[in-house]
């Protein structure tokens, strides 16, 4: 279910004008000019920031949630005069609402593999290094199993090893995509299944020890990602992987999805409902799934991805596939980059429906 939608103009400058008079709000003291709890450097730098954000510059919301991140975390918090108000920004921070039942059976059969095997190189490259890092993150081991949990059309574990992982199986709520899958990529040790929901994973009698969740969770409302990650919990074995992936919102990935809306055949524009930040991911993911600290331990790592050799393949593929993969990303911690990459270890605790 990796899918790739248009914001009108007007749009985006209103949130971000509201974005930065929340900041302001919250972040400039009381009505008598006070400071940010008497600290007078810090309220400079806060100060410097927000100028930044003044009305009428309308910066990209990812930015602007980035310099909310900073801003909100330069706020001494325990001095409760000038803490934060609870709701004093609900009313321009609040989660986008579901959208209208988008038709993600519009998206034509195999569409992103076609892209991955002879799509435009900048795209190309996008993808293929989103599926070489969270083979990255998989454990090197042999005779593995594992669930890709939206997998569309099956092209992600089309790239996956047998010797590493000898059970693999996809799951979507697309039947078409599977059956594409299926005809293209099932093999003795690789499956594709149809679920009706995403989240129905109860409907798998068996456990794994890796999850891979690869630009899915963005597309989801908050209590299907409570329903979903209550599943993972039931088929992921104790001390199994999961790697996930979502756009980052504190990037240039706002800006990169207002030109897909406007040239690509299939838009992100309904897709997208619940959006995350480097900067907030594990706080917000912990927001919607209150168990997630019971079940899992603490996240084991967290980076980013494509900052900027995906756009180099447009000069050359293969030197641009190359220069991805020369940092270890396991030394890669630039907040900025367009993907959020994390992993987590399956803790011990069984749900309590299992007790």
């Amino acid at each position: 279910m990796s899918r790739v939608g248009s914001v009108p103009e007007e749009s985006v400058r209103k949130e971000s004008y509201a974005s930065a008079h929340c900041l302001t709000m919250v972040t400039h003291g009381d009505a008598r000019g006070r400071s940010l709890g008497g600290d007078e450097s810090r309220s400079k730098a806060v100060n410097v920031r927000l100028a930044r954000l003044a009305p009428g510059s309308y910066a990209p919301v990812g930015y602007l949630l980035a310099e909310a991140e900073v801003v909100v975390e330069s706020i001494d918090t325990k001095n409760e005069e000038f803490a934060p108000k609870a709701g004093a920004c609900e009313a321009n921070h609040a989660e986008p609402m579901a959208p209208p039942n988008f038709d993600y059976d519009g998206i034509p059969k195999g569409y992103y593999d076609a892209i991955l095997r002879n799509g435009n190189p900048i795209r190309r490259l996008w993808h293929m290094s989103k599926f070489d890092r969270v083979l990255d993150y998989l454990p090197e081991r042999p005779s593995q199993s594992i669930v890709d949990i939206g997998c569309f059309a099956g092209t992600f574990l089309s790239l996956v090893p047998e010797y590493r992982f000898s059970r693999q199986l996809g799951v979507d709520i697309l039947p078409a995509q599977i059956g594409y899958a299926n005809a293209n990529y099932g093999t003795s040790y690789r499956e594709f299944r149809h679920l009706t929901r995403i989240s129905d994973l109860a409907a798998l009698d068996e456990t794994f020890d890796c999850v891979t969740l690869i630009e899915v969770i963005e597309h989801l409302r908050p209590d299907e990602i409570r329903a979903l990650f209550d599943g993972i919990v039931d088929r992921l074995r104790p001390g199994g992987k999961l790697v996930l992936t979502t756009p980052n919102y504190a990037s240039a990935w706002p800006l990169l999805e207002q030109v897909l809306n406007r040239v690509s055949e299939v838009s992100y524009k309904e897709q997208h409902i619940t959006r995350f930040t480097y900067f907030n991911f594990e706080r917000k993911l912990a927001e919607l799934y209150p168990k997630l600290h019971l079940y899992f331990n603490s996240i084991d790592f967290k980076t980013t991805t494509h900052f900027v050799t995906p756009f180099l393949a447009g000069m050359s593929f293969d030197i641009a596939r190359g220069l991805s993969r020369v940092v270890p990303h396991q030394k890669w911690r630039h907040p900025f980059g367009n993907l959020i990459l994390t992993v987590l270890t399956r803790g011990p605790a069984a749900r309590d429906s299992e007790r």
